[in-house]
């Protein structure tokens, strides 16, 4: 019995020796099978399997998604809200535009008018240049500046000299030449103006010719809305 075994495992490795040496379409699987070491062809069978797909459709079902709202979305402060977006009209087609009936039922109408200070301005320039003329060298240059308010109060009043030697004798004249113009109608605000109050400043030098001031040396121009 034991020769037995002894011979098939010598044969079974000739065998296999044999098998390695011949050609790839010759090699086969075997198997020792059973107590008695016989040897067994072995042959794997694939068995197809078929794949079956489901070709139904997939629903899409609609969900409601709550989203808690954020502290930064909650906050007042955050919120933008929609707004009416503010267009600005020229200022040709505020002049004589027609308006909403007010309270008492009657049709206003609005214009714009536009109040040139510049006249005003060039003739306290002139009234104050003319009244406190110091004897001073040529190119002399004298500036001032006060306040005044609708009622033609003055307040404020500064006066300065480009020649300090004479720094003392030009405030005197030009100060007490401002203080004199308080309540004068020079001071009356144009008409239809709305301020409460301005500055005036100027400045005048002595030259070989005493030239005056004219409106086209200032530039300030008021607007203000008028109903009627």
């Amino acid at each position: 019995m034991n020769f037995l075994r002894i011979f098939s495992i010598i044969a079974l490795i000739l065998l296999t020796i044999i098998i390695g040496l011949a050609k790839p379409k010759l090699h086969k699987t075997f198997v020792i099978a059973g107590s008695d070491f016989k040897l067994q062809r072995y042959s794997e069978q694939i068995s197809p399997q078929e794949i079956v797909y489901d070709n139904q459709p997939i629903s899409a079902s609609k969900r409601d998604v709550k989203i808690e709202p954020s502290a930064f979305m909650t906050d007042n402060k955050n919120i933008v809200t929609d707004k009416p977006e503010v267009k600005s009209e020229p200022v040709q087609e505020l002049v004589n535009k027609k308006q909403e009936e007010d309270s008492s039922g009657k049709s206003l109408s609005k214009r714009e008018e536009m109040i040139a200070w510049n006249k005003w301005r060039s003739d306290i320039q002139n009234e104050i240049m003319m009244k406190s003329q110091v004897d001073a060298p040529l190119g002399t240059a004298f500036y001032f500046s006060f306040k005044v308010d609708k009622f033609r109060h003055i307040s404020n009043i500064k006066a300065l000299c480009s020649n300090p030697l004479y720094q003392k004798e030009a405030s005197n004249k030009i100060v007490s030449t401002i203080k004199s113009l308080e309540y004068t109608k020079i001071l009356e605000f144009p008409a239809n103006s709305v301020r409460d109050e301005t500055t005036v400043r100027g400045m005048y030098s002595i030259g070989t010719e005493t030239s005056l001031s004219n409106p086209g040396d200032f530039n300030d121009i008021e607007r203000v809305n008028v109903y009627e």
